[in-house]
């Protein structure tokens, strides 16, 4: 099957706007009922995205802490791969996005209803759950 080229080049355009425009609307701001977290500092690096009403908690299903105190009702998720690497997070539209810190024993949290572009040193690069609180 042989394609006409401009055909070919009208569907690259296509293709290419596409994705710049999502790329763009990622980068800019969380869809109403989401959250993101990225890996680098001002919404850079790798990025995520929590559907509303979700935490994900960073180890393997059973082997950690997976009771967030003041978070029932949430659905569990589980990433080990974001374990001590969020560094920026964007709420959608009525919603908190947060991240838990547990240490000693213990649950704190860094949370926002708009964003956070960069963390303290305390925070930085040290959760072990992120959520999404739309309710």
């Amino acid at each position: 099957m042989k394609f006409h080229p401009t055909f070919c080049k009208a569907m690259l355009i296509a293709f290419l706007a596409s994705g710049v425009g999502v790329s763009m609307a990622a980068a800019q701001s969380a869809e109403p009922m989401t959250c993101q977290i990225f890996e680098g500092p001002n919404f850079t690096g790798n990025g995520g995205t929590i559907v509303g009403n979700d935490v994900v908690m960073f180890h393997n299903q059973g082997a950690g802490d997976d009771l967030l105190p003041g978070l029932t009702g949430l659905r569990h998720f589980y990433d080990p791969q974001w374990s001590k690497a969020v560094s920026s997070m964007r709420a959608g539209a009525g919603c908190a996005v947060g991240i838990g810190l547990l240490e000693n024993g213990k649950w704190s949290f860094v949370e926002s209803r708009t964003e956070a572009a960069k963390f303290g040193v305390n925070s930085d690069n040290m959760s072990d759950a992120a959520y999404c609180d739309c309710r």
